[in-house]
């Protein structure tokens, strides 16, 4: 985190607690409204479960959403455990549906049927969609809020469609073409609708030369290919072809974020300890000596086999001195060949 953005949490932590002991709720909609939902979320995490509440139902529906899909596992299931399933919905229904499918799926699975109930048959069945889809597959990143157009449109008249697409769309830098059957025949980009001629035709404009994945494609493989040729959204479609919905690179972001988390905890010894999606300083210190404590204390065995040899060498080290400078050398070694073999 860069010292600038922890100035910015700190000062807005500030502000909040100052509201919060003096019950000013004016001054503090007035605080919610300027700020962030990422900067409310790390707030939220770093305040008792009490003023993390308090502060979360002074939210607006829509902002509550966006800041649930920003906080932490933990976080998120201590909010979600005191709302009733109609409270709940509410929140589902300003969200992204893939958002939705990741709280169904790990937040509060126990609910998950009633909740889906809650939200509308449409929505119902597009969350059961992406919910029968694995975890790490592409499936589970897909949005179906984007711009796909007929074949065979001007330039001029696909600008003047943009003009009444929905506002709920995810993203409009990409406009993909398709048949009546919704196969994907090619994309454009939005800046060739903007820049090329207004009587040209969108198969005269758009790129043929597709790359895309399938809603099975693990989803390391798909931010590999985001990173690799610079997308800002890829397309999913099934195996004959059909566009189903797109990843866009926001969603990328989050998968390799996790992905490098996870990696760093794995060096750290505490990749199952839980504790993946809550932020580092919000971790009480005994979840960090119970995931070490195992590691450190195999350690401290074998340190102490290590002295027992040495003591059955006492006498020859007694005879040559000069074989004890070796012994520091070869315990750094074999820490620095463990530590890189770590990394390899």
């Amino acid at each position: 985190m860069t010292i600038i953005l922890e100035q910015t949490l700190k000062s807005l932590e500030e502000e909040i607690r100052l509201c919060l002991q003096v019950e000013s709720e004016v001054t503090l909609d007035q605080i919610l409204n300027k700020a962030r939902p990422a900067d409310i979320a790390d707030v939220i995490e770093r305040l008792s479960d009490e003023d993390g509440w308090i502060l979360f139902t002074n939210l607006q529906n829509d902002i509550g959403a966006r800041v649930l899909h920003k906080l932490g596992r933990e976080a998120t299931r201590r909010l979600l455990r005191k709302m009733s399933d109609a409270d709940i919905a509410q929140y589902l229904k300003a969200m992204l549906m893939d958002e939705v499918a990741d709280v169904l799926s790990h937040d509060v699975p126990e609910r998950q049927e009633v909740l889906l109930q809650a939200m509308g048959a449409r929505d119902a069945r597009e969350v059961r969609a992406l919910i029968g889809y694995t975890g790490d597959s592409a499936g589970r990143l897909m949005t179906e809020k984007f711009v796909h157009l007929p074949i065979g449109l001007t330039m001029e008249t696909v600008i003047s469609s943009l003009k009444h697409v929905n506002l709920e769309v995810e993203t409009m830098s990409d406009i993909y073409i398709v048949n009546d059957d919704h196969i994907l025949l090619g994309v454009l980009s939005l800046r060739e609708v903007i820049t090329a001629d207004p009587y040209a035709l969108t198969q005269d404009v758009m790129i043929t030369d597709l790359i895309t994945v399938l809603p099975e494609t693990d989803q390391e493989d798909v931010a590999r290919i985001v990173a690799r040729y610079d997308f800002l959204a890829l397309p999913v479609v099934s195996e004959q072809g059909r566009i189903l919905d797109i990843i866009t690179v926001d969603d990328v972001i989050q998968v390799l974020t996790r992905e490098n988390t996870e990696d760093v905890m794995r060096y750290s010894a505490i990749e199952d300890s839980g504790m993946m999606d809550q932020p580092y300083f919000t971790i009480p210190i005994w979840r960090f000596v119970r995931a070490r404590i195992g590691r450190l204390l195999i350690l401290f065995l074998g340190q102490t086999l290590t002295g027992s040899v040495l003591r059955s060498f006492g006498a020859e080290l007694e005879t040559v001195i000069a074989l004890s400078f070796f012994i520091p050398l070869l315990i750094g070694t074999g820490g620095n060949t463990g530590h890189k073999l770590s990394q390899s």
